[in-house]
């Protein structure tokens, strides 16, 4: 569970979540493959952020 401690919580939020370090690194080794590049191209294009947020997280 997420819980706001700074910036606006009613907007769309996006957040990554891995059951370990090595999946996490598995996501990152992926990412540098061509397939992985052309995503992180286009997730760039769509994604203008011009604020930012805190938030805690809780296992629920």
């Amino acid at each position: 569970m997420l819980t706001s401690i700074v910036g606006n919580s009613e907007t769309f939020t996006y957040a990554d979540s891995f059951p370990s370090m090595e999946a996490w690194m598995t996501s990152k080794e992926v990412m540098k493959s061509e397939a992985g590049q052309a995503l992180e191209k286009e997730l760039n294009a769509v994604a203008k952020c011009s604020s930012n947020t805190l938030h805690e997280s809780n296992e629920s």
